[in-house]
């Protein structure tokens, strides 16, 4: 499910940071038929918050551009590209810790 989101093919919004705002979706994203906005609102907080979070760490979104200095798919490329994965992890880890309502629906 979660395979093309490598850059989309265009290599541009980090597959890594996108798995994390998912878990966020899933974790306070809105049911089926559920119209609450403040769900809503608070669910695009938790994930603007990751995604801040993300481009204090590595100064883009973009897969092209926090790879530049790599050759797409290149052993450097995935080696890197790992490291990235493990530490948006922990960050989500430490975001979901930092936040009653997503330890609530963890």
């Amino acid at each position: 499910m979660a395979t093309p989101m490598a850059g989309y093919g265009a290599r541009c919004c980090c597959g890594a940071l996108n798995g994390a705002i998912m878990v966020i979706g899933a974790l306070s994203g809105r049911e089926s038929g559920n119209t609450e906005f403040s769900e809503f609102k608070a669910c695009l907080s938790y994930s603007k918050e990751m995604h801040e979070r993300f481009i204090k760490e590595y100064g883009a979104a973009c897969c092209r551009v926090i790879s530049r200095k790599q050759e797409f798919g290149s052993p450097e490329h995935m080696t890197e590209c790992r490291r990235l994965v493990e530490k948006t992890a922990g960050m989500l880890v430490d975001l979901i810790n930092e936040t009653e309502a997503l330890q609530k629906q963890g």
